[in-house]
């Protein structure tokens, strides 16, 4: 879990340094919020891993229910956010809903990689 956590950390720096330039150097547009959007996905993916690192031991059908359920739950928190965002600031939201969707992908890859090599040592 320790090392989980130190490339999280790891890919959470890089992105909020991507952001920065982003914002500072290459964007007309800035990005809205885009330290907070990295700290809750931080904060989102390392609850999740914890989590499906507790089911580690169950059958691999349990595992894979587990997963897609948690998936399907943050991505209605995920569109939730966004819907709310819409309604507290209608300027930025096209910026922040790109961000958000980057941001995203950028995280949802890591998580699988890192669960797929967790469970393939496991075995």
């Amino acid at each position: 879990m320790k090392a989980f956590f130190l490339k999280l950390i790891l890919l959470s720096i890089i992105l909020c340094i991507a952001d920065w330039c982003w914002n500072f150097t290459v964007s007309a547009k800035p990005v809205p919020h885009p330290y907070l959007i990295v700290a809750f996905f931080t904060a989102v993916t390392l609850l999740f891993h914890s989590i499906m690192l507790k089911n580690a031991g169950a059958r691999p059908q349990l595992i894979v229910r587990h997963y897609m359920t948690g998936t399907v739950l943050r991505l209605f928190l995920f569109l939730l956010i966004l819907i709310g965002y819409r309604f507290v600031d209608k300027l930025t939201l096209i910026p922040f809903a790109v961000a958000f969707l980057l941001h995203y992908f950028a995280f949802t890859i890591f998580e699988v990689f890192q669960l797929t090599k967790q469970f393939r040592n496991q075995d």
